[in-house]
């Protein structure tokens, strides 16, 4: 994960962090690929998302964006109730590396991956920013 220009993990995770507390979380992933994978990692990621990350504990729900001008690159965005529930439960929990296996190989680089919270909305459920 990287944080404000520096390599952070699970480990340095630090729950005193007011910051890392906040509830309704975004979790903003930015996948590189190797070329030539894009079916192979659609159906694992897809996988994956369907029948293990929809297990995890504060998951709230999942987008998978492809990118149009770059064929190997991906935004996984994952909502969360908090970031102890991704950071914490998840990460050091059964279903984290089970996910990793699925994707990884398919990985070019390390996935680039930092927390969002809301902060406006516009459109027909703009109404559910906040709850």
């Amino acid at each position: 994960m990287r944080d404000e220009g520096r390599d952070t993990t699970a480990a340095e995770y630090n729950p005193e962090i007011s910051l890392w507390r906040r509830v309704l979380i975004l979790e903003h992933a930015e996948i590189w690929i190797k070329p030539g994978q894009q079916a192979d990692f659609e159906a694992a990621i897809i996988q994956g998302l369907q029948t293990v990350m929809s297990r995890a504990v504060g998951m709230r729900g999942y987008k998978l964006h492809k990118c149009v001008e770059s064929p190997e690159r991906y935004v996984m965005q994952i909502s969360w109730n908090t970031v102890d529930d991704h950071m914490v439960t998840y990460r050091q929990g059964p279903l984290s590396p089970k996910f990793r296996a699925m994707v990884e190989p398919f990985f070019a680089q390390p996935p680039v991956m930092q927390h969002f919270e809301l902060l406006t909305k516009d459109g027909p459920d703009a109404e559910d920013a906040r709850n």
